[in-house]
C-alpha cells in the first residue's frame, strides 16, 4: 500500500487527513484520504484508498479491474461529506461487482448535493490534468496494475449530452473549452442534447 501511497502523493501532495469508519462506528472498506499541496495551488484531492484490494468486473469485457477513485475541490470547501460519498460510491462498485469505465456517469443525486446542488452526477474520466503515467500504477509487491479513475461532478444537461451523444463528443467538447472541473461554480459547458 506505501508504493500506492507514495504514487498518489507525487500529484496530488501529502495526505492531511483519513477516514475508513461510519459516524456509529462501523467500519468501511477501504479508506478516504484527502491530500492537499499537490499540483494545483488550492486544490484538495480526495482518493480511496485500498479499493483496488477489490477485484472488480469489467462491464463490458471479461477483464478484472482493480481502481482507486478520487475528485478535486478548492481547498475552502473543506471536507463536507465527500469523504462518505467517495465511500458510498466505492462501495456500490464493490457490492456490484463492477467497475467504473471512463466515459460511465454516476448517478448520485442525493449525496451531489453535498457538493452542489447544481450537479447531478459524476462523470468517470481518466486524470487528464496530470501526466500520463500517472492514470495507471503497477505494484511493486504483487504486480497488479491498478487504474486511477476521476470523479468529475457534472450537471444534468451534460449528463443527458453524455448518454444521447457518447462519451467521446463530451471529451472533444472538454477538448475545445477546456473547463475548470475544480471549480464548483463553473458554467454547464453545452445545453440540449
Amino acid at each position: 500500500m506505501n508504493d500506492l501511497i507514495t504514487h498518489l502523493e507525487s500529484e496530488f501532495g501529502e495526505i492531511k487527513h483519513g477516514w475508513d469508519r461510519f459516524p456509529e462506528g462501523g467500519k468501511w472498506p477501504f479508506q478516504v484520504i484527502s491530500l492537499e499541496n499537490g499540483r494545483y495551488n488550492g486544490i484538495s484531492t480526495f482518493s480511496t484508498l485500498g479499493l483496488s484490494n477489490y477485484l472488480l468486473n469489467s462491464p463490458v469485457s471479461s477483464k478484472i479491474i482493480q481502481q482507486e477513485l478520487f475528485l478535486m475541490v478548492p481547498n475552502r470547501y473543506g471536507y463536507k461529506n465527500i469523504p462518505s460519498l467517495l465511500n458510498e460510491i466505492g462501495s456500490f462498485a464493490i457490492d456490484n461487482k463492477k467497475a467504473f469505465l471512463r466515459g460511465d456517469i454516476v448517478d448520485f443525486n442525493s449525496g451531489l448535493s453535498m457538493i452542489s446542488t447544481n450537479f447531478t452526477a459524476f462523470y468517470v474520466s481518466m486524470p487528464v490534468y496530470f501526466p500520463d503515467s500517472f492514470a495507471s500504477f503497477t505494484s511493486d509487491i504483487n504486480k497488479n496494475n491498478i487504474v486511477i479513475c476521476w470523479l468529475i461532478p457534472i450537471f444534468e444537461e451534460e449528463k443527458n449530452f453524455i448518454r444521447n451523444n457518447g462519451w467521446g463528443k463530451f471529451e472533444e467538447i472538454i477538448e475545445n473549452v477546456n473547463p475548470d472541473f475544480f471549480d464548483l461554480n463553473r458554467e454547464i459547458l453545452l445545453v440540449g442534447d
